[in-house]
């Protein structure tokens, strides 16, 4: 595995960990914008909106989550996204 494969596999549990804890929280999904300032604030990780959304695409790739591009922040963890630790 490459290194860029890894990176990616690892900021993307970080997104979908955000995912989920921000619907815990806020009862809504977050926003692109949200998982960005998140990952630049917390994690230290400078990242473009474009970016996260290839992030979210292998995320729903793999089954992690659903996403419906009609809807505002139309983003849905799903039972495998809810049960990875």
């Amino acid at each position: 595995m490459r290194y860029n494969e890894k990176h990616k596999g690892h900021t993307c549990f970080l997104v979908l960990e955000f995912i989920k804890q921000y619907i815990a929280e806020a009862g809504y999904p977050p926003s692109i914008r949200n998982i960005v300032h998140n990952l630049h604030n917390v994690h230290n990780y400078g990242m473009s909106t474009s970016y996260v959304q290839w992030l979210m695409k292998a995320l729903v790739r793999e089954g992690y989550i659903e996403t419906d591009r009609y809807v505002a922040r139309g983003i849905r963890v799903t039972e495998k996204g809810v049960n990875y630790e």
